[in-house]
């Protein structure tokens, strides 16, 4: 079966060091949180503070790297910072996500808050 699967080298050193970010910026449970929230809609840093339940300068960490990352856009409206995931890097993931955690975990996250 892994004999199927071949790339050239070029090729595979950056997927692979493109799919060690992803991973590295998921390798602590908030920002797991963050991204399953993000994956149904938008939300202010004040929402995702109630939802992860930490404080906003910690919060403000994760969503650094998750934006560094390339997982997630900001954007400012007055004093609101917003969040949202970038779907053409994040679709898989989110669906693998709601598989890993439950058919419903997404939906359970953006219920919460409403």
């Amino acid at each position: 079966m892994y004999t199927e699967y071949r790339m050239t080298k070029a090729v595979s050193a950056q997927v692979y060091e493109a799919a060690a970010e992803v991973c590295t910026s998921l390798a602590a449970a908030p920002r797991v949180h963050i991204v399953v929230a993000l994956c149904q809609a938008e939300r202010s840093v004040a929402d995702l503070v109630r939802m992860v339940g930490m404080s906003g300068p910690r919060l403000s960490q994760h969503l650094r790297v998750l934006y560094q990352a390339g997982l997630v856009t900001r954007r400012r409206d007055g004093h609101q910072v917003f969040y949202r995931r970038v779907p053409e890097r994040t679709e898989r993931l989110c669906a693998a996500l709601q598989m890993e955690l439950g058919a419903g975990a997404v939906e359970v996250v953006w219920k919460e808050t409403l």
